[in-house]
Formats: structure tokens, C-alpha cells, sequence
């Protein structure tokens, strides 16, 4: 918002189509960022119907204290104001006339007293969950507390103990050992078998006293009482302490068919009695990386750019990112690698389409860590591969690989290419040839892409966020 520098109420105003619904204890949240500190911003509410004489000033609790940094204000409201207004009126600095820039976010009226907080901030209600076993998603939308078996372990549903950007889900699982036995432990059992497929995993988010442990997850047949089991620890020990991370557990096809029921050991083989809460735990056929509800995204794609529904494989060259298709399959171990439909950061030069693909590598990711699309049939693998890639870091080193999903134990595939995108911020175009295909190759179907990986660094982790764009994916 930047004002005219013409009135000292210089302005933006919202119309509502209905009129606000106030409690006693309501507030208004917002955050703010601004050239300035110590000026309070005002929401002036009114009706719309009477021109503004029906009105009330709600300035904010405290004035500003920062500059060029984001902070949260409130405005507090109650129910003697309900049911009055439909117009918001919103002024920064009122009374002072200034032709300042104030940016804002996460306007949120919070009925309950909340305190906002918009994208990390106050939790977020769950709004699907499924305990079948072909689609497994515990969001604790629903206290499942009635399908879960204790075997010196307690279980709770309970208030998240921590909301943040990886979880700010309302409701957790927490599980408390009864330092009995190293293997306390909880149990959920399935009405029907889990079907798994190669690169299957699960995820799950975890919060616990400690870190340095792993958590295990044994796959067991109901009807041999554990005698057919199959234990499962997560790829990496939990790093963080009274802090929400995410794990994630390896499966494969090979395991399919057998199970249906989940023993989750915390720490398993240490006798204690801590208390872990998790949330998330998530199915993932096609080898994405969770992400659950209401916490951080992972992959699988998600809704985007001219895609109104949920993304789906690519299933022939070209892809362009316009509809629904996409590359939605990820792998990592450490840190995250997220692909989702999005809208072009730079309609220009090379590229001018309207919505791309992005890709986003955290800090502290394998270098190995990329994104995959099996498409239904083999393609041509002398041809020549070309991309559209946009990158927000200069310098950086794509690894391209080809192969085939499912694949041929006997059949070889070629080895990587490799392409430098020198420049930041810009689309460029990039040509990749595959070569040395040996001659045992049964065909590929599998396209492979992992941002930030030059040759010899997979043993390394990435030192800095990359955000990458990908467009036009072709075979000529």
C-alpha cells in the first residue's frame, strides 16, 4: 500500500458481502512490514449502507517497533460489534500525512482470541484423514484413539505441543513409554492388506525430548501373531529436540500384500519412558516425501498454476505445465525437495507460457536429492532432451538421468549428463544427449532430474535454499 501523501486518512478499503460476526474476546491479526516504526495502523469498520456514519476505529494494541522487518499487530474487537459492519477501512499512520509504502499479510479475524499468525502461526484444522489401508493418512482430523492398541505404551490426542512451519496441524498423536520394556510401543491394525510398490514410503512428523534416536515401524500379518513381520527404521535419526521434523520410511513392492498392521517403537531398544508426539503419517506410493495436512508442503505436485485439481504424472513428451500434468515423484533423505504446478516468474525472452513447474531444494538436502516422472511407455533415448530452466541461484549444476520404472535387472542404463545454468534469474534453454547407452538397454521410460548435484557430490548436502523453475520439457 502506498499512500498519495494527499490526506493524513489516505486509505484502502474491503467491502463484505455479509456483515462481520464478532465474539466477546475476538481480535483482528496482521502483519505488517514498513520503511518506519512506532505508528500504529487502524482498522476502521463500518456500514456500508450508511455511508461510513455508522463507524468504529480498532487501532492496533502497540505501535510498530520494527523497520523493513516483518511483525504481527492486533486489533482487538468484541461481540457488541458484531452483526454492525461490513466494511473494513484500513490506514497506516492515520493522521500523518506521509506518500509511505507499508506492505501487509495474513489479514485473519480470529474468533477465539487466536493470535493469527497466518503461515505458521495459529494451527490449522485437518480437513481429511483415512486409516485404510490402501490410502493411509493420520492427520488426527478424528481422535483415532478407538484403532489404536497400547502394548505399554499410553496414547493420547492431544493439542499440538508446537505449532510451526513443518506442523502447525491442530491436533497430534502422543505417545508416552511406560519404561517397561525397550520395545513399548502402540499398534494400528487394518482391515485389509498394505499395498506397497517399489519406492513406496511412508512419512511421519515427529516431536520429541530428544534427538539421535530413530523411530521403527514394524509391518506385521495379523494372523500369524508377529511370527510374518517386517521392521522398518526410519532413513535418518531424528536431529531436533522439542522440535517438529519430518522421517521417512523405505518400502517396496516386495512387501506387498503381506500386512496389515503398524507397531511404531520410539527409540526402540532403549528403556525409557519419554513422551513423543507425531502427526502425518502418510502413504506415499509413488515415493513422495509426505508433507500430511497442516504442515510443511513435501511433494506430490499439489494444485497450481491452471491446474484446478490435483496434479497428476506426466504421461507424454511434451510437458508443458499448462493442465494438470506434471513430475510429482521426489527423493531425498536428509532435508526436502518439493515440485509443484506454479505460475511463470518471468513472462519473458525464451519463455512466456503462463505456469511452470517449481522446484524447491532446502538447505542441508542430499545433493543427490531431485524429481522423477515414469511416463506409461518407453521413449526414444538417442533423441535430444530439451528444457527451460529458470534458476534462482547462478552457477548451479543440473544432473540428468534416464532410466526405466519398473527396471529390468537385466537391462543397463546410460550414464548421467550434466548442464551448467550460468545465469540467476533468467530463462535459458538447455539440450541434454545422452550417450553410452549399452547395448543389454531394454528401454527407458523414467526421466530423472536432480538440481545441485555436479558430478561427485552426492556424498554432500546442499548449503543453501535453490528455488528452480522447468518448462517445456521435450524429446526431438
Amino acid at each position: 500500500v502506498t499512500n498519495a501523501n494527499q490526506n493524513p486518512w489516505d486509505n484502502i478499503q474491503i467491502d463484505f458481502a455479509e456483515k462481520l460476526t464478532l465474539t466477546d474476546e475476538s481480535t483482528f491479526t496482521m502483519k505488517v512490514y514498513s520503511p518506519q516504526s512506532g505508528y500504529k495502523v487502524t482498522l476502521k469498520l463500518e456500514d456500508k449502507a450508511t455511508a461510513g456514519s455508522v463507524a468504529k476505529e480498532f487501532p492496533s494494541t502497540t505501535a510498530t517497533t520494527k523497520t523493513d522487518e516483518w511483525e504481527e499487530l492486533t486489533f482487538e474487537v468484541s461481540a457488541a460489534d458484531s452483526g454492525i459492519y461490513d466494511k473494513m477501512v484500513l490506514f497506516f499512520d492515520l493522521e500523518n500525512l506521509n506518500g509511505n509504502t507499508y506492505y501487509f499479510d495474513d489479514l485473519k479475524l480470529n474468533l477465539d482470541g487466536g493470535t493469527g499468525g497466518g503461515g505458521g502461526g495459529a494451527c490449522e484444522p485437518e480437513t481429511t484423514q483415512s486409516l485404510t489401508a490402501a490410502d493411509i493418512n493420520l492427520t488426527f482430523k478424528d481422535d483415532p484413539s478407538a484403532s489404536i492398541i497400547e502394548d505399554n505404551a499410553t496414547f493420547e490426542y492431544v493439542d499440538n505441543p508446537g505449532n510451526s512451519s513443518v506442523n502447525n496441524s491442530c491436533k497430534v498423536g502422543k505417545v508416552t513409554n511406560a519404561n517397561q520394556n525397550p520395545w513399548d510401543n502402540i499398534q494400528i491394525d487394518f482391515a485389509d492388506k498394505l499395498t506397497l510398490t517399489d519406492g513406496s514410503t511412508f512419512t511421519m512428523k515427529v516431536y520429541s525430548p530428544q534427538s539421535g534416536y530413530k523411530v521403527t515401524l514394524k509391518l506385521e500379518d495379523k494372523a500369524s501373531a508377529g511370527a510374518i513381520a517386517k521392521e522398518f527404521p526410519s532413513t535418518t535419526a531424528t536431529t531436533k529436540t522439542d522440535e517438529w521434523e519430518e522421517l521417512t520410511f523405505n518400502l517396496s513392492a516386495a512387501d506387498s500384500g503381506i500386512y496389515d498392521k503398524i507397531v511404531f517403537f520410539f527409540d526402540l531398544e532403549n528403556l525409557n519412558g519419554n513422551t513423543y508426539y507425531f502427526d502425518d503419517l502418510k502413504l506415499n506410493l509413488d515415493g513422495g516425501t509426505g508433507g500430511g495436512g497442516g504442515g510443511s508442503g513435501g511433494s506430490g505436485g499439489g494444485t497450481g498454476g491452471g491446474c484446478s485439481g490435483d496434479a497428476v504424472n506426466a504421461t507424454a513428451f511434451p510437458v508443458n505445465f499448462e493442465s494438470c500434468e506434471s513430475f510429482i515423484s521426489t527423493f531425498n533423505d536428509a532435508g526436502s525437495l518439493t515440485t509443484s504446478l506454479d505460475d511463470n516468474p518471468a513472462k519473458t525472452g525464451i519463455n512466456t507460457s503462463d505456469y511452470v513447474l517449481k522446484v524447491v531444494k532446502a538447505a542441508g538436502t542430499n545433493r543427490w536429492a531431485g524429481f522423477q516422472n515414469p511416463f506409461p511407455s518407453n521413449f526414444d533415448a538417442t533423441k535430444t532432451f530439451k528444457f527451460k530452466i529458470y534458476s534462482t541461484v547462478a552457477n548451479v549444476v543440473m544432473r540428468f538421468e534416464i532410466n526405466s520404472e519398473p527396471q529390468d535387472s537385466g537391462s543397463g542404463n546410460p550414464g548421467p549428463q550434466f548442464a551448467t545454468i550460468a545465469a540467476a534469474n533468467t530463462w535459458t534453454e538447455v539440450e541434454i544427449v545422452f550417450t553410452g547407452i549399452p547395448s543389454n538397454n531394454t528401454g527407458v521410460n523414467q526421466l530423472v532430474i536432480k538440481p545441485d548435484n555436479p558430478d561427485g557430490t552426492d556424498g554432500e548436502l546442499t548449503s543453501a535454499e535453490g528455488i528452480y523453475y522447468f518448462d517445456d520439457i521435450r524429446l526431438e
